[in-house]
């Protein structure tokens, strides 16, 4: 156990920036993919992720690649990969994109159908 899981409220602070994170990151890739296009940024975002990880690995373990890896195993988390961060990740940051253009919507058309009401009220 780490030294600094020992304090006290060291997970809830973990589980705090795990959200934070998680929620710029949602504001980024939905800037990112209406700027660039969904395709674009994830293939943009899946190299350097992977080479992050290779880098991670690489510190923690000393090795770029798991010690015991065998070809079985390593072509189900490839397929793993590509389910879950192209094809998963592709419909999250199309979801991302939609939301964010009903989400600036919504507040518009609320407020011209008040401004429709009022003046129909006015007149």
């Amino acid at each position: 156990m780490s030294a600094f899981a020992q304090h006290a409220g060291y997970g809830e602070a973990m589980a705090v920036l795990a959200a934070l994170i998680f929620a710029w990151t949602s504001i980024f890739f939905t800037m990112a993919g209406q700027r660039l296009g969904v395709t674009t940024v994830n293939l943009l975002r899946l190299p350097i992720a992977a080479l992050c990880l290779g880098i991670t690995h690489l510190l923690v373990t000393g090795r770029l690649v798991p010690e015991h890896l065998d070809l079985a195993a390593a072509g189900w988390i490839g397929l793993s990969g590509v389910v879950g961060l192209a094809v998963g990740d592709s419909a999250l940051f199309r979801s991302f994109s939609a939301l964010a253009a009903a989400a600036l919507a919504f507040p518009a058309a609320a407020f011209f159908s008040r401004s429709i009401r009022l003046s129909n009220f006015l007149i």
